[in-house]
């Protein structure tokens, strides 16, 4: 099944185009929250707190909700209530947002934003530095919007004057705040449905510029009067991958029995597409019908997958809190899935908790029917969910083959992924029985299938730390063959400049590197490649700020010559080497996970062979490809390590065996170039393989 932005005619007349692979789904048990608590608000903070926001009910004719606050600190096993204290007022309230800064800071906001005269708009926000232990605030948050109407009902019937600021504020990339919210302008008098006094809404976004203290009008996200209640209740999610990395989605309640509809921005929000009702075809004759649903929340997952959570009002008669699934960066929908069927609120939080965990939280009651309805109990509670795609159910045969080799035998150099080309920056190769040390940078085209000089390194540099992302491959020091180099070398994403980004905190020869969270880490290393018995245990970060700090080490002790490989928000390495005094080297099998966000280490099932050298690729967020090495000979050895069950499963092996051949993804293949393939040589051949499923 799958749902789709199609307009209605068109849709159904590509139906069958619409089938797509089932996800593997597993649903967790279900816990027990909070008893009498309806409205659920989820947070997931970066170091493993969970946090629900609720309320218990509303006094009759009162103003605000008795709120609710429980914290998990335990991966969810346990649950406790939080109570505000004397000084910080009312307290954070359900259905308000939060965001957590990329400097870990937690901010925290009600969702009522109270008209104070002259259409200026204004309620509380709260600042938590240590994931909710402490708590500062209240403070004043605010916003002017000469355009809203300062009237009207709510759907209880209760006269209000206020604007919701509710379920999402993003970080982007300049430290500007958006967050949604929902009212009505003064042009808005169509009525809702149900309540005739209750004119229809409109979504809206604001932003901030100063880190939540003040806002500005940005842009109408919808005011189209549709179905019920017109565009209510809005949710945001910001991709981050896919071939529109930055887009704002968008996901709205229109009504109690009407589909949810869904609008995208590439803007930063300034325009936005007009909103579509989404659909979903669950026949296999192409059948469509609309995703019903209210109070939409969405996430991203660490491989860039969607995932929805909603529920249904009785007035519905389908009862029951459902998932759903996107894997093509919100153009498509598919895979509902009903996480219960009791009479619900239908409000619901979901986040990602680990790779491939998700955790989802909803309300049940013991009712069954809608009658009865308002005298139900409803309680809070909450369960993990599984999600693979197929390719990570570990199906174990590679098709590998052979492409056009490099124009220079490499290897011990960076290598990137950049434009959807595979790029090789310096390294060693060895000519005439000599050993060089080289500044050339290789460009293959998947496309074409062919290399291409680009820009060389401004020095002869190999064996350094390198980390890549869409933007740049950044190389952290390394040797010239004569003496260690600390200098940070970018290659920038359109392959055409290097540039000097400072100097890294100490020798980085054979350490790994990696991007998460926004920050780098640098894993071991040394001063010289001949020296092993003198590298470090120390992990480095470099911050967003570019400064630079060391902030664990790795428990194994001392270590060169890892694999290392992100999936989600966790770093990854594998086997590599140590020497505890001149001359003895041992080959490592052991395996650990980094959690940046904490620094917390788990350790993990040893590789079955230990081996120098090795690299490694994440190729979804359960699923970790290791490839080579060198053991009691060169390895051609290819293993998936599955981190749900900390198992490793081999696959086809590459054509040889090799040492330090580092691999990219390019869409559904994986490519690799270069490496040591035996003692004083160098590979000029070029991998690829097509990932299973």
């Amino acid at each position: 099944m799958k749902i789709t932005r199609r307009s209605w005619i068109g849709a159904a007349l590509a139906a069958p185009a619409l089938a797509q692979q089932r996800l593997k789904v597993e649903l967790g048990p279900e816990v027990v929250i909070a008893r009498g608590v309806p409205w659920p608000y989820l947070a997931h903070l970066r170091d493993g707190t969970t946090i629900v926001f609720g309320h218990r009910g509303w006094p009759a004719g009162g103003k605000y909700p008795v709120h609710y606050t429980g914290i998990s600190r335990d991966g969810r096993k346990t649950w406790t209530e939080w109570k505000p204290g004397p000084g910080h007022g009312d307290g954070p309230i359900t259905e308000g947002t939060h965001v957590e800064l990329r400097d870990g800071r937690l901010l925290v906001f009600d969702v009522h934003a109270e008209h104070v005269g002259n259409k200026r708009f204004e309620h509380n926000h709260w600042v938590s530095r240590d994931s909710y232990r402490t708590l500062e605030g209240p403070f004043k948050f605010g916003f002017d919007l000469p355009q809203a109407d300062s009237g009207g009902v709510d759907d209880r019937g209760e006269p209000v004057n206020r604007i919701y600021v509710r379920r999402s504020m993003i970080e982007l990339a300049n430290g500007d705040l958006v967050a949604s919210a929902y009212c009505r302008f003064q042009e808005d008098k169509l009525p809702v449905e149900y309540i005739g006094a209750m004119s229809k809404m409109r979504s809206i976004l604001l932003r901030s510029k100063d880190q939540g203290k003040s806002w500005t009008y940005v842009s109408t996200i919808s005011a189209d009067p549709v179905e019920q209640e017109g565009a209510a209740e809005p949710v945001l999610v910001q991709v981050t991958k896919g071939p529109h990395k930055g887009r704002l989605i968008c996901l709205l309640r229109t009504g109690r029995e009407n589909p949810m509809y869904q609008c995208e921005s590439d803007d930063e929000g300034a325009t936005w597409t007009k909103i579509y009702p989404i659909r979903w075809q669950y026949s296999k004759y192409g059948r469509l019908r609309g995703l019903v649903g209210v109070d939409p929340d969405v996430t991203e997952m660490s491989d860039g997958t969607l995932v929805m959570s909603f529920g249904h009002k009785p007035d519905f008669e389908d009862h029951g809190n459902f998932v759903c699934f996107s894997t093509d960066h919100g153009k498509t929908w598919g895979e509902v899935v009903r996480i219960s069927s009791s009479v619900t609120q239908a409000y619901t939080g979901i986040r990602e908790v680990a790779p491939g965990e998700l955790f989802v939280v909803y309300t049940v009651s013991d009712r069954v029917q809608s009658p009865g309805y308002r005298d139900a109990v409803f309680t809070t509670v909450g369960r993990s969910i599984f999600m693979k795609h197929p390719a990570s159910g570990g199906q174990s045969k590679m098709q590998w083959s052979d492409k056009a080799p490099t124009l220079r035998p490499q290897a011990g150099g960076g290598a990137a992924l950049l434009g959807g080309e595979l790029v090789t920056a310096g390294g060693t190769t060895w000519e005439n029985n000599v050993k060089l040390y080289l500044s050339d940078v290789q460009i293959y085209s998947p496309v074409h299938d062919k290399w291409r000089k680009g820009p060389p390194m401004p020095e002869g540099l190999a064996y350094g730390a390198f980390a890549a992302n869409e933007d740049a491959l950044e190389i952290f020091g390394g040797t010239t063959g004569t003496a260690s180099s600390r200098k940070v070398w970018r290659l920038d994403a359109a392959k055409s400049k290097w540039s000097q980004e400072g100097e890294a905190p100490a020798d980085f020869i054979m350490a790994r590197a990696a991007h998460a969270l926004g920050s780098t880490f640098v894993f071991g290393g040394g001063p010289d490649a001949a020296e092993l018995h003198r590298c470090s245990s120390a992990v480095w970060k470099r911050d967003a700020r570019g400064q630079w700090a060391q902030v664990s080490k790795i428990p194994g002790g001392a270590i060169c010559l890892s694999a290392i490989a992100v999936a989600g928000a966790r770093i990854y390495l594998f086997g590599g080497c140590h020497m505890p005094e001149a001359g003895k080297l041992f080959n490592n099998a052991d395996a650990y996970e980094y959690n940046p966000a904490n620094n917390e280490w788990r350790t993990l099932r040893s590789l079955p062979a230990a081996v120098r050298g090795p690299s490694a690729i994440a190729v979804s967020t359960g699923t970790i490809l290791i490839f080579g090495g060198y053991g009691e000979a060169f390895s051609a050895d290819v293993w998936a390590y599955d981190i749900a069950s900390d198992t490793y499963t081999k696959q086809e092996p590459m054509p040889a065996g090799m040492v330090g051949i580092e691999f990219v993804r390019h869409g559904s293949t994986i490519i690799g170039a270069g490496g040591e393939d035996k003692m004083k040589s160098r590979s000029a051949r070029t991998f690829a393989a097509q990932l299973p499923g």
